[in-house]
């Protein structure tokens, strides 16, 4: 099964390259010899991020008529998602796929895009990272010594899946022990009366199965990493929206060449617009298998139990404002300007 899935990528890759190679014309001349980048990211080898990446790899050697190369780590090969900040930092990668949980240790402001119900879609979210707010954290994380190359969403985070129940409304979750996968969402959990516990992505699975945790809240990554079969019973919740960073040390970057930078960017701008169009079919995708046979039980919110939901949540902006420190207020101004 995981060869065909890996020739479906690698046919995908093709014809993306295909379509996108009339646009390699123009690009300058590099200078004779090949600079090698190492990208380190944990997604699972079959996740769309993953296809998504080897895209950016393909494109970065292509248009740089191969004095560039971007060579993948996927699956935490590498690094695990903890690990591979300060690995960016020290320079013992390249380029790596960041968490904004776990930049936030470093830029605490980042933890917006992890508030739940700020955002309402993908396109609120997009022009906030592409305005002002997007513009924060960039100048914030190259102080850090990161240059930011692009945004990759991941997932909408708006699945509620348990081992024993459905959680309906704010008070089913009281009580539960829980996945956290950042300090925000940790502190949302406690307001709806559950205990966190942050586990990483690679040690869910036998969490839940072990009975370490009684369940989470994630989004894709139910069917990518096969939650569903721990957490049969899945609510329907919509929270917010992930969106990861793709990083580059900045030592690094400041070395290449401003053609080869020019190439970098170029093909990260088109794997945004890749990866912007592709994420939320690829959720309505997975939702669809999970809720018609994957699923012991499924259930969408209504608009009354979202109310709730909400109301219950209420106070984690002033919990923002409080943890966050001087970038707070400019960033939630920032964010809030972009929901019409």
């Amino acid at each position: 099964m995981m060869s065909q899935r890996n020739a479906v990528r690698t046919v995908a890759v093709c014809l993306v390259m295909l379509a996108l190679g009339s646009a390699t014309s123009g690009y300058p001349a590099m200078a004779q010899g090949t600079v090698t980048l190492r990208l380190s990211h944990d997604q699972p080898v079959t996740h769309p991020n993953t296809f998504q990446l080897e895209v950016f790899a393909r494109l970065v050697e292509q248009r740089s008529r191969g004095t560039l190369k971007v060579t993948t780590f996927p699956a935490g090969q590498l690094f695990s998602e903890t690990d591979v900040l300060p690995a960016l930092e020290r320079g013992e990668v390249d380029i790596a796929l960041l968490q904004p949980s776990k930049v936030a240790s470093v830029v605490p402001a980042m933890l917006i895009t992890e508030l739940p119900f700020i955002f309402t879609s993908w396109d609120q979210f997009h022009t906030a990272l592409d305005g002002e707010m997007g513009q924060i954290f960039a100048r914030a994380m190259q102080g850090d010594g990161i240059k930011t190359l692009f945004w990759v969403d991941v997932t909408s985070i708006d699945l509620f899946g348990t081992r024993s129940k459905l959680v309906r409304r704010p008070e089913d979750a009281r009580g539960l022990r829980l996945r956290s996968f950042s300090e925000a969402l940790a502190a949302t959990m406690r307001l709806w009366g559950a205990a966190p516990t942050v586990i990483p992505s690679a040690d869910v699975y036998s969490a839940v199965q072990r009975g370490v945790v009684d369940g989470l809240i994630s989004g894709v990554s139910f069917v990518e990493r096969r939650w569903y079969e721990v957490t049969p019973y899945i609510s329907y919740i919509p929270i917010t929206f992930t969106s990861q960073i793709i990083g580059m040390n900045l030592r690094k970057w400041n070395s290449l060449s401003s053609e080869q930078q020019q190439t970098l960017m170029r093909a990260a701008a088109e794997v945004q617009r890749i990866n912007r169009r592709d994420t939320p079919q690829t959720n309505a995708d997975a939702y669809q298998r999970l809720k018609t046979g994957l699923v012991k039980e499924w259930y969408e919110a209504t608009p009354a139990d979202l109310a709730l939901w909400r109301k219950a949540a209420a106070g984690m902006e002033e919990w923002y404002l409080q943890r966050v420190g001087p970038l707070g207020p400019a960033v939630l101004k920032a964010a809030k300007s972009t929901i019409r």
